[in-house]
């Protein structure tokens, strides 16, 4: 089964990987559309920072559960 991005359908390949899944909604992102910064679902305990825990987000769930991140969030 060949992997396909979720945002831009390319498929799998050697020179393309389908390396992350956004951890909120599950779907599979090539390294041009995934968005990777620390989520507060990875702390320790609940308000401390998640220190280096950063998690792989999608597009629409990067807008939908992280609208304060958006000039900190890295691709890849």
């Amino acid at each position: 089964m060949a992997w396909e991005c979720a945002e831009c359908n390319v498929r799998e390949t050697d020179s393309t990987p389908i390396d992350s899944v956004c951890h909120h909604c599950g779907k599979p992102l090539c390294p041009d559309h995934v968005y990777r910064f620390a989520d507060h679902a990875f702390a320790e305990f609940e308000g401390d920072p998640p220190e280096g825990r950063n998690a792989a987000h999608c597009v629409d769930c990067r807008t939908t559960y992280h609208q304060r991140v958006r000039g900190s969030a890295r691709r890849r």
